[in-house]
């Protein structure tokens, strides 16, 4: 595939809904411990079935609990507010209660207020596979070449990217999503905002075998990205980035090959984070 004309994202699945709604009776009485699948609420009306939501929670404001490891951190906003994250699918609903999948990663204290906000436009079960996608002749910015979004159960197997403006794969609030096999290479671009791989607001998600070269970071994660997997991968000719917006957690790093690695704290920090068994051979970590 080339692009010629002036486009953002080339290929997008699914649509971002900003998890805004509801905006009352949304707030959660029980079940925010680690390993829980169930919360209790005021009304589950709003919400649906194997809709994606989002589980948010205000930052708790007290520095010896979170030093103490009783409340996680929270990653910060623009406007200077901060919240963490994470995002899950619902598999069953009561009048009060949404059942949802991935378990809950980590135990809230009972003083934080967290809420359940929906995803108008949930998309499952869509795959890219076996295809080029060539941006080096679009006369505009591609930003986002392929765009995962509000998916659960969607992949990108066998595909390659090449030269795009900012990012190439853009996975976003996404749930039980994939990478495997897959090349980014080349940007064309300078500056900040860009990525090989992007995550933002995802759980539980895998990126397998996959090459990002000669783009600034190779990977870059986001917004309280929780529970995915990053193995046997190769980064080369940049660094990788496990947090520019934290508060990412959790997540698995096992047999990358890297040049260098970055946490760079930009909007937060990071925690609870497994490195096993990965070659980076700068000497610049």
């Amino acid at each position: 595939l080339k692009y010629v004309g002036n486009i953002i994202s080339a290929i997008t699945i699914g649509t971002a809904s900003n998890f805004n709604y509801p905006t009352v009776g949304n707030t959660i009485t029980a079940g925010l411990t680690q390993g829980s699948t169930t919360v209790t609420m005021g009304a589950t009306g709003d919400f649906s079935v194997n809709q994606l939501v989002a589980i948010r929670w205000e930052h708790d404001g007290n520095a010896t609990r979170i030093q103490a490891g009783v409340s996680p951190p929270a990653f910060a906003t623009k406007d200077g507010a901060g919240y963490g994250n994470q995002t899950v699918r619902v598999t069953s609903k009561t009048s009060t209660t949404l059942t949802f999948w991935p378990p809950f990663h980590q135990d809230l204290h009972s003083s934080v207020v967290a809420k359940v906000y929906q995803s108008y436009f949930t998309t499952s079960g869509v795959a890219l596979e076996d295809f080029t996608l060539d941006c080096g002749n679009a006369t505009g910015s591609i930003i986002f070449p392929i765009n995962l979004t509000d998916c659960h159960n969607c992949s990108i197997k066998n595909v390659k990217s090449y030269k795009t403006n900012n990012y190439h794969f853009f996975i976003n609030a996404c749930v039980n999503c994939e990478i495997i096999n897959s090349d980014c290479q080349d940007r064309i671009g300078s500056g900040t905002n860009g990525a090989g791989i992007l995550f933002a607001s995802t759980t539980a998600c895998l990126v397998e075998g996959c090459i990002a070269k000669d783009v600034f970071p190779c990977i870059e994660i986001n917004q309280s990205s929780t529970g995915n997997v990053f193995a046997y991968n190769c980064f080369d000719g940049s660094n990788v980035n496990t947090n520019h917006g934290g508060y990412n957690r959790y997540n698995l790093y096992e047999g990358n090959v890297a040049r260098n690695w970055q946490s760079d704290g930009y909007f937060g920090g990071e925690g609870e984070q497994t490195m096993f068994a990965n070659f980076i051979h700068s000497t610049n970590l």
